[in-house]
């Protein structure tokens, strides 16, 4: 049996049985001579030291018929600080074939504990089995746990194997069980659980009743939102604010503002976790977005900003006044009377994590003075070139100071983003006097009080953000981690947020050193002397009264939904089709069930499951306001063939809600139905009674209308199954206004796809016409006008479109463009893609044979595979071309330059030009005809940038294949004799190479990455010059390559060998010429690889459009 939760039928409550690979274990039967109480105290301390405790205790149980036990064997009660337990012993293990022996502790609770159901016990505890004799032949193990009316025992399934207990580690040594003899002994701490969720499950948390505050949601992604808002919404003041913002008029519902209103009461008033979708909704995010994870920096400013706009006029500065600051950027020369300084807002501080130990040390490496000397002198206008010191120093500090650790940088080896783990320490108070400038006010409080912690969990690509906060002057810490909301410990708050490495130390095993992956990133501080001004409770009489009143409506709908699912049970839901839907109802069948529209059209009931039928019938009359005596119901089923349709009507009416939908719906948790509403003249006594085997039936009748080209539901019939059809043609006329003798054409929708002619002649029960049948009826052709210029000339036309119909979207390929127009377009999807094609070009106002389109992938909702240029191809086949069991209902579209018929004669070419060094390189798509040659390549580069104004004879082209160069090709190079698998690069010849002296050399120039089987990125050709210094060359390599500093900078250089294999770094003082002419190889540049892509729609910044 594998080890985990398990459930023992014979036991009121569950054994749980504990990885003892995981929590520490030890199985030598000879490490010491004997394990003294003091001993496994020290040890299961040593595991917990934060924790203080309440009692310690143990047992022995001495068993001296190990071979006469049953299946499970309790030991005697014993206590531990007043509370009771015992051991609970499986000698053959719990499904007694496993070869393991189980053990475990059982907590007995008080009776006032059971009673209430809401206790926890939080324990420590070691289990050793011994020889009775010798207590050094053991084994032992060690677990903690929460005992709670959900977890009475806790332990090992897998203890130990039973054959090892029987069997002798050596010859001169007993086994552990001894003649049937062996010892148990348990070792119990109880520990204070100052948080109340110690080891807690969290089955059946409610955070509002445990710490008084409620959780947000997440939507996927956006739980770095929830942690910067969580801590926005503890601090009165900005709360005050944001509630004060006008939002009256009814253009502002759809606003940011409001939106966070309604998301800061919310969290104030609700008693579960509050949704956030109508947040992100306001600030126009799709769910692509709420999947996305966002610099919480950024996200704050936009925020902030988003919120400025919104009091304009109204309250302006009052976000400044809490967030803002200044501080002075200067440079003073150090040996003339000039100084330049600019006084700038910050709303935040980027502090450096790497390379410092704490806050202070941040601080002041922020406002270290830079001296500005040498080669890197400051111009100060009229005294020239100077000496000078550069820095930054602060004015004022602000009364809620945001610190935004730099956990996440740039690594340039690895071209690649990182995240800073070491360890970074944080006060609970500091004093930021120290980095004021000696001219700013002295007397200004500069003391701060740490109130938030903003934490990243997990590396840079898988990570989770929570915040730990005080949301009071004077009370405790919570974690607040989406929907959940805890108690937490000064422990939690900063050591377990500082980052680096800490140590564990299992029972009974050594000591281990693990790497923290969660550290703080944003650090919350409030001014000392402002506090109790910022953190003043929000009382709902400050609140606007518009906004109490409509949140505390939907607060009130909130709590009755939640009322709702709690007594679902209770109840059966009721959904009735009426006349009136069935008229407005436009499609196949009865009803379109799972359409959310058509289904908030019929009448809805939420009843109890023992109310009968003749109680539901008054309500719906009330409802509806027709005497109960004219309705009656009918049971509605989905066939066999996927079709809904009515079946009987309801005759016992003393039959209960519940046994109904039992017995028509067994499957589903609604019951549905069809309301009958008879004639004034007419009553439910007066009724025919239609059964299975009755000679009548009920039918429904829809209308074919050909102007308004529409299927309309034309109400229900009951005919004799043996009266011919055409006898009920004069009154089908009569319902849609047509003379009583208009000639008609009759059909039966038997389901999507199958559209039976009806012959008049024949008898209802000849065409196979019951009960909950539809038929639709239309004017005959012959008899009406010419009907040729609508699309759908007849109903079965219609019904066959609406069978193979669907809704496409349409979206352009690229995002780069100055306007993107996204639509969608109902078609059938039998259509061709000539046909396919003139519709998008009537809608986007274009050719046709220049719209080229490409399929979805389903998974990742981006460009897949370009659709040929084949006319027969089908929409149907295109939707189905990228995955057989997925369909994608998106495709994507670009206008060519060319038409696609031209295309088929072209050969798209992708040649990467280099404009001004390798940094600058730009990816160009040409079409060329297939029978021509490269000069025609350049002369397309030259359509598409006229402005570079390139002379033939300076311009060279060249195949790169796998990172290597590959041929020179000239103009007269034809198009099909380049190679489909190379790289082309176009470039202007550089002077040095078109001015070669006859010494001079020109070589080619590889990238590589530590080795060089890693090569990447384009190789280009370089002059060598006999005796030149290599400091000399690499400057001509950066004008060369045009690299920014960055990347230059972090770039070493080497002679590489392929034959060799070999790779020989340089330094400044060697000549590249010389070493060239003793060796077979050539100049490289080692760095990490660069990848040159367009921006996708993951690359987008946070952008708020409320």
């Amino acid at each position: 049996m594998a080890n985990g939760e398990i459930e023992l039928k014979s036991q009121e409550t569950p054994l749980v049985d504990l990885d003892t690979k995981t929590i520490g274990s030890v199985s030598s039967l000879n490490r010491h001579s004997q394990i003294e109480e003091e001993t496994v105290k020290e040890e299961l301390t040593l595991a917990l030291p934060d924790y203080d405790d309440v009692a310690y205790g143990s047992y022995t149980w001495e068993i001296k018929n190990w071979h006469e036990l049953d299946s499970r064997a309790s030991s005697r009660i014993f206590e531990v600080g007043g509370r009771q337990f015992r051991i609970v012993y499986f000698p053959q293990g719990i499904s007694q074939s496993s070869g393991y022996t189980s053990l475990f502790l059982e907590y007995i609770p008080f009776k006032e504990e059971k009673e209430k159901q809401d206790y926890g016990v939080c324990c420590q505890f070691a289990l050793i089995i011994s020889n009775l004799n010798n207590p050094s032949l053991r084994v032992a193990s060690a677990a903690h746990c929460r005992y709670s009316p959900e977890i009475a025992d806790w332990g090992f399934t897998q203890f130990t194997e039973t054959k090892r207990l029987l069997s002798r580690e050596s010859p001169v040594a007993p086994p552990i069980v001894e003649d049937g003899a062996l010892r148990i002994n348990a070792y119990v701490r109880i520990l204070d659980d100052p948080t109340g969720v110690l080891w807690h499950s969290f089955n059946h948390y409610d955070s509002k009743s445990m710490t008084g505050y409620v959780g947000l949601k997440n939507q996927g992604a956006t739980c770095y939102m929830n942690s910067l808002l969580q801590s926005l919404y503890i601090i009165g003041a900005f709360r005050r604010i944001v509630y004060q913002v006008p939002t009256e008029r009814e253009e502002s519902k759809n606003g940011i503002a409001y939106a966070l209103q309604r998301c800061f009461y919310n969290l104030q008033f609700m008693n579960e976790p509050v949704p956030t979708t109508d947040l992100t909704k306001s600030f126009g995010w799709d769910s692509l977005d709420s999947f996305m994870q966002h610099d919480v920096q950024e996200f704050n400013r936009v925020l902030q900003d988003n919120l400025e706009r919104s009091m304009e006029g109204t309250m302006e500065n009052a976000l400044k006044n809490l967030f803002s600051g200044k501080m002075k950027s200067y440079v003073a020369c150090m040996n003339v009377n000039y100084e330049s300084a600019r006084t700038e807002e910050f709303w935040d501080i980027q502090l450096n994590v790497k390379g410092m130990k704490n806050l202070e040390a941040s601080f002041r490496d922020y406002i270290q003075v830079e001296t500005l000397d040498g080669d890197n002198c400051y111009y100060a206008d009229t005294y020239g070139f100077q000496e000078a010191k550069k820095g930054v120093i602060f004015e004022s500090f602000p009364p809620i100071l945001h610190l935004q650790l730099k956990r996440f940088e740039y690594d340039f080896e690895r071209d690649m983003m990182i995240k800073i783990n070491d360890r970074y320490e944080f006060p609970l108070e500091f004093n930021a006097k120290a980095f004021l400038t000696p001219e700013a006010d002295q007397d200004q409080n500069c003391e701060y009080v740490l109130h938030g912690v903003l934490v990243h969990s997990g590396d840079l690509d898988n990570g989770h953000y929570y915040a730990l906060l005080k949301p009071q002057k004077d009370g405790g810490w919570y974690k607040f981690d989406d929907t959940r909301v805890t108690p937490a410990t000064l422990k939690e708050v900063l050591e377990e947020n500082y980052g680096g490495d800490y140590i564990v130390h299992p029972p009974f095993r050594s000591a281990v050193k693990l790497k923290r992956f969660m550290s703080a990133y944003m650090l919350l501080y409030l001014r000392k002397d402002k506090i109790d001004e910022l953190m003043a409770p929000v009382q709902k009489d400050e609140i606007p009264n518009h906004l109490k009143e409509v949140l505390d409506e939907n607060i009130r709908l909130v709590d009755q939904q939640r009322k709702e699912r709690l007594e679902s049970h209770l109840y059966t839901k009721v959904e009735i089709i009426t006349p009136d839907y069935f008229a407005n109802h436009h499609e196949f069948d009865l009803v379109n069930f799972g359409n959310t529209v058509d289904e908030e059209a019929m009448l809805h009931f939420r009843i109890k499951k023992e109310l009968k039928f003749s109680d539901l019938v008054p309500m719906i009359s009330e409802k509806i306001d027709i005497p109960a005596k004219r309705l009656r119901l009918w049971y509605v089923v989905r066939r066999q063939n996927f079709t809904v349709r009515v079946e009987e009507p309801v005759n016992e009416l003393t039959l209960s809600i519940e046994e109904a939908k039992d017995k028509w719906n067994s499957q589903g948790e609604i019951l549905r139905l069809y309301l009958e509403i008879l004639p004034e003249n007419q009553t439910v006594d007066t009724l025919i009674n239609v059964s299975f085997d009755s000679h009548d039936a009920f039918l429904f009748i829809k209308y074919f209308d050909r102007e308004s080209q529409e299927i309309i539901g034309s109400g229900t019939i009951f005919v004799n199954k043996y009266d011919r059809i055409d006898s009920i043609c004069p009154e089908l006329c009569e319902r849609v206004g047509l003379l009583k003798d208009t000639p008609l054409y009759l059909y039966e929708e038997i389901k999507p796809g199958y559209i039976e002619y009806l012959r008049l002649n024949k008898t209802f029960s000849e065409g196979e016409l019951g009960t909950g049948d539809i038929i639709c009826f239309e004017k005959a052709v012959s008899e009406t006008k010419d009907w040729k210029d609508k699309r759908f000339p007849t109903a079965v036309q219609l019904y066959d479109f609406m069978a193979n119909r669907v809704l496409i979207t349409f979206r352009p390929r690229f995002i780069d463009q100055e306007s993107i127009l996204e639509f969608e377009l109902v078609l059938d999807r039998r259509m061709k893609l000539v046909e396919l094609s003139a519709e998008l070009g009537e809608k986007l106002g274009t050719h046709a044979d220049h719209i080229r389109l490409t399929t979805c992938s389903p998974l990742t909702y981006s460009a897949n595979m370009v659709i040929p240029n084949n006319p027969n191809i089908t929409l149907y086949d295109i939707i189905h071309s990228s995955d057989e069991d997925t369909v994608s209902n998106i495709l994507f579209y670009e206008i060519m330059d060319v038409s696609l018929s031209d295309l088929d004669k072209k050969r798209l070419l992708r040649v990467t030009w280099l404009f001004e060094g390798l940094a600058n390189a730009e990816l160009i798509d040409v079409y060329i005809y297939k029978i021509g040659n490269v000069s025609d390549v350049f002369n397309a580069v030259c359509e598409k940038y006229p402005e570079l104004e390139l002379p033939n004879q300076k311009v060279r082209f060249y195949e790169v294949l796998e990172y290597k160069w590959y041929r020179d090709i000239n103009m007269r190079t034809m198009i099909r004799s380049l190679n489909p698998f190379a790289r082309i690069i176009g470039e202007v010849i550089p002077e040095e190479e078109i001015n070669l002296q006859d010494d001079e050399r020109v070589i080619v120039v590889y990238h590589f990455h530590k080795d060089i089987a890693r090569m990447h990125s384009i190789p280009f050709k370089f002059v060598i010059k006999p005796g030149e210094r290599f400091a000399i060359t690499r400057e001509r390599l950066r004008f060369r390559t045009m690299y920014p500093d960055n990347i230059f900078s972090v770039i070493k250089f080497a002679i590489i060998d392929f034959d060799m294999h070999s790779v020989v770094y340089l330094n400044d003082d060697d000549v590249v010429f010389e070493i060239l002419q003793q060796c077979n190889g050539t100049l490289a540049l080692d760095r990490a690889k660069k990848e040159i892509r367009k921006p996708t729609i993951l690359d987008r910044a946070i952008q708020m459009k409320g």
